[in-house]
């Protein structure tokens, strides 16, 4: 309830400076330069964020800082530069002047208060601050495959700015903006996975949400034939039509040299949870789908055909480096949709072979 209302407050505060003390001419300006500033900050802070890392502040949380001061400077500096190449104002009758600006205000106003928002929960908080818990009500007792069926009902976050910018960021990076890789391809729904990377901190407050991009390795990825059985119920596990399981196995690495600390907290153990992994998938040859993204069904015992289908906030750890088999639900038609690379808290990647040969079997390196 906090944290809607200290948005709400930044809505408000920025709407009422444009409307009544810059005017339509120079707020539908603010307004484009808004999202502007928006779209290179969710190009580079990511970038930015693995050579600050790169850099010596590996063992840091530096994400939130980067994305909120990456989008702060990029404005101001745009700001600047448009009111340096256009000195002078124009006039329009007060009803339009208010009416116009106002609507171009809210869009602007809207958009801060989405990436101010976006920046708290990039920060190393737990999944539920300030009064606000994208996800309220969890079941965990519901017999799905998939961990996000499990969730219960989503609660945006008011005034929904950064749905909002979220949503013209990703259509553009598909589209007018295009790059090398479209957004939504890697992050379909950012606020779900940055959501669920904290649940993380809801059992140990001290841990880190990030890991060092070398910190996770692949070892292995096979489908999975024959019965696979729940280890609390005894019962059969069953995917859903038209999916089949994808087993994983990594390697997660506590130290990887003196300037790199891995994966370790602190005190030198390695923690996670269910929501600490997703897999990502897409076909390159369609270059404007959205992504397909898989949590885990539970963590796998390939010896036994066994998964350990543990509550997503369930907290795990070693003391050294660890190797976890993971169970997903995914997909048959491997071509259309393949499984491309398995992430760990949001920070680390491991490629996964290509469809022909998880299909051949058991693949790894």
């Amino acid at each position: 309830m906090i944290a809607m209302l200290f948005l709400c407050m930044i809505v408000g505060a920025v709407t009422f400076y444009l409307v009544f003390k810059q005017g339509l001419f120079s707020t539908v300006i603010m307004a484009a330069l808004t999202l502007v500033a928006a779209m290179i900050t969710f190009d580079y802070y990511e970038i930015l964020d693995e050579q600050l890392k790169k850099a010596g502040l590996a063992g840091y949380p530096t994400k939130g800082g980067v994305f909120l001061a990456l989008f702060i400077i990029s404005l101001l500096l745009l700001r600047v530069a448009f009111d340096e190449l256009i000195k002078g104002n124009m006039k329009f009758p007060l009803l339009i002047d208010r009416v116009g600006s106002a609507g171009a205000g809210l869009i602007a106003s809207l958009v801060m208060a989405g990436m101010v928002a976006f920046g708290f929960q990039l920060l190393p908080i737990p999944a539920k601050f300030l009064g606000y818990d994208r996800f309220p009500e969890r079941s965990e007792g519901s017999a799905e495959a998939d961990l996000i069926s499990r969730l219960g009902d989503e609660r945006g976050f008011f005034p929904y700015g950064d749905g909002l910018v979220f949503s013209l960021v990703k259509h553009a990076s598909t589209y007018s903006f295009a790059g090398k890789t479209p957004l939504g391809r890697y992050h379909p729904d950012l606020q779900r996975e940055l959501y669920l990377n904290r649940l993380l901190l809801s059992q140990e407050r001290s841990s880190r949400v990030e890991s060092t991009a070398a910190s996770m390795g692949f070892e292995e990825a096979w489908l999975v034939a024959g019965t696979v059985i729940d280890s609390k119920t005894s019962q059969e596990v069953f995917p859903q039509p038209g999916e089949m399981f994808l087993a994983v196995r990594i390697n997660i690495r506590a130290t990887v040299s003196n300037k790199d600390p891995g994966a370790k907290d602190a005190d030198g153990m390695i923690r996670y949870v269910l929501s600490s992994f997703r897999l990502v998938g897409y076909n390159e040859a369609e270059g404007d789908r959205t992504g397909l993204i898989r949590y885990p069904v539970g963590f796998f015992r390939s010896g036994g055909q066994v998964v350990d289908r543990a509550g997503f906030d369930d907290l795990k750890g070693s003391s050294q480096n660890a190797v976890v088999e993971l169970l997903f639900a995914w997909p048959r038609d491997l071509q259309a949709t393949p499984p491309q690379f398995i992430e760990f808290k949001c920070s680390s990647r491991a490629k996964l072979p290509s469809p022909a040969q998880l299909e051949k079997g058991r693949s790894g390196r």
